[in-house]
């Protein structure tokens, strides 16, 4: 329709760490556990999606790229506040990359494009944050 749109890509950090430790149970949990605090973090008219692997996707209908960033800040704090009672000293974080339609890119390749090369950054840059195209 042509309005602002956002998009963020979460990526687990270290996620692999987790099955090669604990076994893919603990990391299948963990993925669940993550996709509990996303849902529940969100609006309605949000669309929370598994992306890939141990990779969220979050898209932000009407939703600038400020008022995107203050969301996804709730989700990776509360994605690093996650504790399973099978797995008590499981812990993990996430990095975030986000975009923002008509600023970052004119179409879903694009923005997805700006979100992944924004993630790579939180990644390069220490993990556990968000950051913007």
């Amino acid at each position: 329709h042509g309005r602002q749109l956002s998009i963020a890509i979460l990526d687990l950090d270290d996620f692999k760490t987790i099955n090669d430790t604990y076994g893919h149970q603990a990391g299948d949990d963990l993925l669940r556990a993550v996709g509990e605090v996303l849902t529940s973090q969100v609006r309605d008219a949000d669309i929370v999606a598994r992306y890939g692997g141990e990779e969220f996707s979050v898209v932000f209908p009407e939703t600038s790229k400020a008022d995107a960033m203050k969301v996804v800040e709730k989700l990776r704090s509360g994605i690093e506040q996650i504790r399973l009672p099978a797995y008590p000293e499981v812990r993990i974080t996430t990095s975030i990359g986000v975009s923002c339609f008509p600023v970052d890119g004119g179409d879903k390749t694009d923005l997805l494009v700006s979100a992944d090369s924004a993630l790579y950054q939180a990644k390069e840059s220490g993990k556990n944050r968000s950051i913007s195209a």
